[in-house]
């Protein structure tokens, strides 16, 4: 299904200059340009037409109606609107230095931004309810598009973390087979196993790539970086990575050395020349467990556990 020939009001949301600045905005931040074997870089903005295409597929199987249809959509394609340049990667900087995370920036894209507001005044459209559907708080269904512990943001995010590092598509079929039974039966309780084993799936993900003992020393270096960076001010929010790249050009420089010395010891070195570390570092990770005691529930989950684990390591 194309979004574009579709519906009118979506094929104008994906024109937006807001949501066309995730086309270049890496998916996995910094991560997203280090030489990996399987190397399939992705960005916000296909990972948002993705969610927004699975939001669109459910409601078709559901057959709910236009109305509830328009705002999962929509839900799908803006959820992911705030995100600054490099993603996950510098937005702890931003948080840190201007108190400033995606959640409040996607909030006021969608309530204030000049260019979705002649859209919303257009076609008549509550951009109140966007963001609740965003934050699952219009409907106790608007919480499968970013809310519930398996939801459809996740669904594609660890099927396309993992085709960035390997060239396995065993996350893609256990994805697949979760977003099946979300869309062909109200009985979830009766494929616990399927559910199941994506938390297991994702847990595996995370552990296997993301929270390597390379790649938390990559985002760490990265993060100090900008940390570091006195002429880093508020309004670099707002840029793409291109653009940062520009305004910052040893972040080319950075990029093209984890390219080419994609080494452990090139990083270790040049977290020593920040002069900020002793012989370790403390780093945060987090984990995805199932309690096997608690029973599945749709409505309130006690199956599904998050936890944040701290690791240190010495350099």
């Amino acid at each position: 299904m194309n979004l574009l020939n579709e519906n009118s009001t979506y094929a104008e949301v994906i024109e937006s200059p807001e949501l066309k600045r995730l086309k270049d905005i890496s998916f996995l931040g910094i991560l997203g340009y280090c030489r990996t074997r399987g190397f399939n870089y992705s960005t916000r903005y296909e990972h948002s037409l993705s969610v927004a295409n699975k939001c669109y597929m459910y409601a078709q199987k559901k057959n709910l109606s236009r109305l509830e249809e328009r705002y999962l959509v929509l839900a799908g394609l803006l959820h992911d609107i705030g995100h600054c340049n490099f993603s996950h990667s510098l937005e702890p900087v931003f948080m840190n230095r201007f108190s400033i995370s995606h959640h409040d920036v996607t909030r006021h894209l969608i309530l204030s931004s000049s260019n979705l507001v002649k859209i919303w005044n257009k076609y008549n459209i509550n951009s109140r309810r966007i963001v609740d559907t965003i934050e699952g708080l219009s409907t106790h269904r608007d919480k499968i598009v970013t809310k519930m512990p398996v939801n459809f943001d996740t669904l594609d995010g660890i099927a396309r973390t993992e085709s960035h590092f390997s060239h396995s598509n065993t996350s893609w079929k256990i994805c697949k087979q979760v977003f099946q039974v979300m869309c062909n039966g109200d009985r979830w309780e009766n494929h616990v196993s399927i559910f199941d084993s994506f938390w297991q799936q994702k847990e595996r993900v995370y552990s296997s790539y993301i929270y390597t003992h390379r790649f938390r020393f990559i985002e760490l270096l990265f993060r100090e970086l900008f940390m570091n960076e006195k002429y880093l001010d508020i309004s670099h929010y707002f840029l793409s990575d291109s653009e940062m790249q520009n305004e910052f050009p040893w972040v080319t420089q950075l990029i093209n050395d984890l390219k080419s010395n994609y080494s452990h010891g090139f990083i270790i070195n040049q977290l020593n020349k920040l002069k900020k570390f002793g012989d370790v570092v403390t780093t945060s990770s987090r984990r995805f467990q199932i309690n096997l005691n608690k029973e599945f529930s749709v409505f309130k989950n006690q199956r599904y556990l998050v936890s944040e684990e701290i690791q240190v390591s010495s350099i």
